[in-house]
């Protein structure tokens, strides 16, 4: 109301009801044979018992993956519906589960809101739906009148997902719904607006301020913030100031109706494996910016892979396979669903009441059925067992191995962010080495090289309160995830062109430290990524003892079961193929070298040449007329004359920088051959492998398998630095 009264006084009519819900929870435990294939029978009965149903998930890859498994078993009459599919195919699986065509459609958050889909029986939202907000709005879909009771089930398998949701299910029929952020103040919002007001004549600065200040967006815009973001315009040479007006530039017109969206572009990345130069699927920009750096290793296509460069300008991520799983992240395309402070911090009570014999006061307060209660008990059982220390509301509980640590923290997905940020960059500060984290709601995982005690780890929990937001703020400011906001707030205040996908290199970025761009990038992840007022308040709460820290070392297999997932997500095993051997790799690379196609010419008699594959040459090949060995091995390229080029510089007859090049690899390659026979050409057979290169190369291999792994090495180490190269 406040947003849209634009400041004048209002009367609001409250003129919603409560809504009834019955919301069912069915727990398949990880420990059953085949959990998800026993989730899918369930799905496919409950498809096959009622006349439509909608079936929730939370990523579009587990919703292909249901509707796969559903069609594998005698599924029929069913479709999948979310963002990735087209336009097309998405209206009509809307239309045709109207029409009574289709029995289910498996969806994410695309049939969410807004789409009318007409009569649902019940709704199936598979694992834990994250929110209250988004467990109401899906359950919502069916019994869609005012009168009517909303049914819904939820199908889940983890024992985090299973104390969420019976959160979640309270949350929801008791109406505790998650509060949305509101960003307020965003600078490139109020850069746009002033480029249009320029646009629309307005007669002065003043009254540009006057009318941007009457907004609820902008109801505390400081003069000073307002004349910084105008003196921004002006540097980058959108506006003009002449007779106390702002004058609009060409560049304006242009700027302001490409600009007119604050919803970035959504950008994928071509993932490239550099040992077959085999395309392999497409990353999210964020996820990209977020996680990956060289020497990542995540998961796509069910395999491991590790970066080896990331080409932001040509939007391509080059990869080789990883020769093991250690260490893997999932690879996401797209937002995962946060879990709110409140909701973790629920369930932590939970887990303190469950270990504490609450368990009969749990069942009628949640009204939870015994056996899906008692599911959750082994867990806490395992725990106590294991360690005498769960993980609560009111206990941090601190695992620290030789190379990664578990800080298990029931705060959500945006505390948990802060604090692991805050960590990694404060103990990498301490140590000197750099420290990765990963985090879920409930827990934090640090990564890292020998050297971390800890005392690094509990230290970081002592920080003063009145420098957390500053260091949270240099923190972001190191991270691959400032860059990429930086890049796309850029492009909304019009300072680089929209479509441009070059990366903000540091010299680049540099020149805007300091800015309201800047500013305006490290507040968008603030808000959209972190809790900096929720992180200060666990870090009060750690100070005044109201939660406490208990820490434990332990070998590499001794963590207790509370830190398993996290460990089981990214180092320990997953729903994946094996790990490519090392070896195998290098069979691979052997084929593409064997198979690559090479020109070969005779510089002694110029009078031969051919194309041939580089296996198809062994040790004794001579040229087929004069049966000298001083063959020159180049790509193939019809566009040059390569006989013409070598006479004339054997001449010394003019010719151009390139052609000179041309003709001195051509004699340094037949040296090679000259040499080192048939490793010279697999050698000169790799990707961006000269002569100088395969020199070094040739010089260092014994055997074909060491002169492979050479060559490989070799290829990455161009494909890193060839974007450097003039």
């Amino acid at each position: 109301a406040k947003i849209v009264s634009g400041g004048r006084k209002i009367e609001v009519i409250n003129a919603l009801t409560s809504k009834n819900f019955e919301i069912k929870i069915e727990y398949v435990p990880p420990d059953d044979s085949n959990p998800f294939d026993k989730s899918i029978k369930k799905i496919k009965e409950l498809i096959n018992n009622s006349k439509n149903l909608l079936i929730f998930t939370n990523t579009r890859n587990t919703a292909e993956t249901i509707a796969s498994k559903l069609l594998e078993i005698g599924g029929k009459d069913l479709a999948v519906h979310h963002g990735s599919l087209s336009k097309e195919v998405r209206v009509r699986a809307e239309n045709d589960f109207k029409t009574g065509k289709l029995k289910a459609v498996i969806c994410t958050s695309s049939l969410e809101l807004g789409i009318d889909v007409g009569t649902v029986d019940a709704v199936i939202q598979y694992g834990s739906p994250r929110q209250s907000i988004k467990l109401a709005q899906r359950i919502g879909r069916s019994g869609h009148r005012e009168n009517l009771v909303s049914k819904g089930l939820m199908i889940i398998n983890e024992p985090d997902d299973l104390l969420e949701a019976i959160v979640l299910k309270r949350r929801t029929i008791n109406g505790h719904y998650e509060k949305p952020r509101i960003h307020r103040l965003a600078l490139d919002v109020l850069a746009h607006q002033i480029v249009g007001m320029a646009i629309e004549n307005y007669p002065s600065l003043n009254s540009i301020y006057k009318t941007l200040t009457k907004s609820f967006y902008f109801k505390e815009l400081t003069y000073s913030k307002f004349k910084e973001v105008v003196n921004f315009l002006i540097k980058i040479s959108l506006i003009y100031i002449k007779n106390g007006r702002i004058i609009p530039k060409r560049r304006a017109f242009p700027y302001y109706f490409e600009a007119a969206s604050t919803i970035p572009d959504v950008e994928k990345l071509k993932v490239i494996d550099v040992s077959t130069n085999r395309f392999i699927g497409l990353l999210d920009g964020d996820f990209v910016a977020a996680t990956c750096s060289i020497g990542t290793i995540f998961i796509l296509a069910g395999k491991p892979w590790t970066v080896d460069r990331i080409d932001f300008e040509n939007m391509k991520i080059y990869v080789y396979p990883a020769p093991q799983s250690s260490g893997a992240i999932p690879a996401w395309i797209g937002e995962e669903i946060p879990v709110d402070y409140k909701v973790a911090r629920e369930v932590g009570a939970l887990r303190r009441r469950l270990a504490n014999g609450e368990y009969s006061k749990i069942l009628k307060e949640y009204k939870v059925a015994p056996t899906i209660l008692s599911a959750y008990m082994k867990y806490i059982k395992e725990q106590l067992e294991y360690c005498q220390i769960v993980p609560s509301d009111k206990i941090v509980f601190i695992e620290k191995g030789d190379k990664y640590a578990v800080i298990n923290s029931c705060f959500g997905t945006k505390i948990n962010y802060t604090l692991g940020l805050l960590l990694a960059h404060r103990i990498s500060r301490k140590v000197g080495k750099t420290v990765i984290f990963r985090i879920d709601p409930y827990r934090i995982l640090l990564v890292y090289a020998r050297g971390v005690r800890g005392e690094h780890i509990l230290e970081v929990f002592q920080t003063k309160i009145d420098e957390v937001e500053t260091l949270v703020k240099q923190a972001v400011k190191e991270t691959e995830l400032y860059r990429w906001h930086l890049l796309h707030v850029l492009k909304r205040f019009g300072a680089i062109e929209r479509n441009s996908k070059k990366p903000i290199s540091r010299s680049i970025y540099r020149i805007f430290e300091g800015t309201v761009a800047e500013e305006e990038a490290i507040e968008e992840i603030l808000i959209d990524k972190l809790d900096i007022e929720g992180i200060i308040q666990v870090l009060n709460l750690i100070k005044r003892g109201a939660i406490k820290l208990k820490y434990r070392d332990v070998g590499i297999n001794d963590f207790s079961p509370m830190s398993i997932p996290i460990l089981e997500r990214y180092y320990y095993r997953g729903s994946l193929i094996p790990a490519l051997p090392h070896t195998t790799i290098l069979q691979t690379v052997k084929k593409r070298i064997f198979d690559t196609k090479l020109e070969l010419i005779c510089l002694h008699c110029l009078n031969w040449h051919d194309v041939m594959k580089a296996g198809e040459v062994d040790d004794n090949f001579k040229c087929p007329k004069c049966k000298a060995k001083m063959i020159s091995i180049t790509r193939p390229d019809d566009s040059i004359n390569k006989v013409r080029i070598f006479r004339r510089w054997l001449n010394k007859l003019p010719l151009s920088e390139d052609e000179r090049k041309i003709a001195e690899e051509m004699s340094k390659s037949a040296m090679l051959f000259l040499t080192y026979g048939r490793k010279a050409v697999i050698a000169l057979a790799g990707y961006g492998v000269g002569p100088a290169t395969a020199t070094k190369i040739l010089a260092k291999a014994n055997t074909i398998d060491e002169l492979i792994e050479l060559i490989l090495n070799a290829e990455r180490k161009y494909i890193r630095t060839r974007v450097f190269w003039s």
